[in-house]
């Protein structure tokens, strides 16, 4: 049998879950040097992707349950805690009398704007990194994995 040993480390290397483990890692403690928390007690740096995912248009405790493929309880916990925080508001549902929609408070849209300004150099650095059209490409990759995992948890 022929040694494969090499072959192996090389594969070690290009490991999707270890990749993916040291990107998130990675991304937290970016997250936790950059992102502002306003030192606001009820603003945790966990509620943040969910934070930026209301953005300006308002989104419903269902839409972030899906977007983020947890449960509506955990949502509404999450959701509790933006709400504690003074950056978001709930309004009864135009749509649906049962729901509740979340928008950005006015403080809350500030807020937004200047963690968007922060995001927005960490891409830009990406991008000077890797190329505008791989890391459009990367993107487009991790949402056809996204989208697998979506779809195959549906059959």
């Amino acid at each position: 049998m022929e040694y494969q040993g090499e072959k192996q480390e090389a594969d070690l290397e290009r490991n999707l879950f270890r990749i993916v483990y040291v990107l998130k890692r990675a991304l937290d403690d970016w997250g936790e040097e950059h992102i502002k928390t306003l030192n606001n007690p009820h603003l945790q740096a966990t509620f943040i992707p969910f934070f930026m995912n209301i953005g300006s248009s308002g989104a419903s405790n269902s839409d972030l349950a899906a977007m983020f493929r947890i449960s509506k309880q955990g949502a509404s916990r999450i959701v509790k805690g933006l709400e504690a925080s003074g950056l978001v508001r709930a309004e009864k549902s135009d749509k649906d009398g049962r729901s509740f929609m979340l928008y950005l408070t006015d403080n809350g849209q500030r807020f937004y704007k200047e963690q968007l300004e922060i995001i927005n150099e960490l891409k830009k650095d990406y991008i000077k990194l890797t190329g505008s059209k791989n890391y459009d490409n990367t993107i487009d990759q991790l949402l056809k994995l996204i989208d697998y995992h979506n779809t195959a948890d549906q059959k």
